[in-house]
């Protein structure tokens, strides 16, 4: 089912997936690396599983994505990591932000699961065992207050390069005609 999404609510879609990309310890800039995308959306059921696992394979990124259960929503309700492994790509709903103090990185949890989710190397996604040690309620409610707080910062400008890709739709309909340059470096 597409959720019919007005500007205001596409600013507060973008700003919330945009503090999670920062709190996470992802630049906000484009790099010349990009492998995960930042995105958000609809609640995660089966149908919206499937489109997320599509468009991860076609775009060759893993994402992180901002599950919403309306548009009138204050937060997401969950977010979900799509995360493309050697032959499938993995759907994991509802995982929380926890957050391991009030500067380092957050984490992506999957407690169902028994695992998490971090900005490694290069700006890969990596995907690793076990669960932080440490309070896990209060990382959680010190991970929420600093997404909202980055979210309530962000300008009130949709940045361009956004695209609104119906179900079904191939990705690269819906690219901004204008590309960034990438910067080569000779050594």
């Amino acid at each position: 089912m597409e959720m019919h999404v007005p500007i205001h609510h596409n600013l507060k879609f973008q700003n919330y997936a945009l503090a999670i990309r920062k709190e996470l310890g992802f630049p906000l800039t484009p790099m010349a690396n990009e492998s995960v995308k930042f995105t958000a959306g609809g609640e995660v059921d089966v149908m919206r599983r499937i489109e997320l696992a599509r468009l991860a394979e076609e775009m060759s990124r893993d994402f992180i994505y901002c599950a919403w259960r309306s548009v009138t929503a204050k937060t997401p309700a969950s977010v979900a990591v799509v995360f493309r492994e050697e032959h499938l790509v993995d759907v994991v709903g509802n995982c929380t932000l926890w957050a391991p103090d009030e500067d380092a990185p957050l984490v992506l949890l999957n407690e169902r699961g028994g695992e998490h989710f971090v900005r490694g190397a290069r700006n890969a996604l990596e995907r690793r065992a076990g669960l932080p040690a440490k309070n896990l309620s209060k990382g959680k409610r010190l991970a929420l207050r600093r997404v909202r707080s980055a979210a309530a910062a962000r300008g009130d400008d949709l940045l361009p390069g956004n695209a609104h890709v119906p179900n079904g739709a191939r990705w690269a309909d819906h690219r901004p005609q204008t590309q960034n340059e990438t910067i080569v470096r000779l050594c």
